[in-house]
């Protein structure tokens, strides 16, 4: 059975960050959130 060209992920591969940019991405927003939220922490109980 072959699979409508909507479901098919592999004529998309182009479209894909590289996985050093991805992964660079994901630590860095991670990174940003947590210091949000420790910065946050720190300013409502002293």
């Amino acid at each position: 059975m072959v699979a409508p060209p909507c479901v098919d992920a592999t004529r998309d591969q182009d479209e894909r960050w590289p996985a050093p940019v991805a992964t660079l991405f994901i630590v860095s927003t991670s990174l940003a959130l947590w210091g949000g939220i420790f910065w946050v922490a720190r300013l409502l109980f002293g």
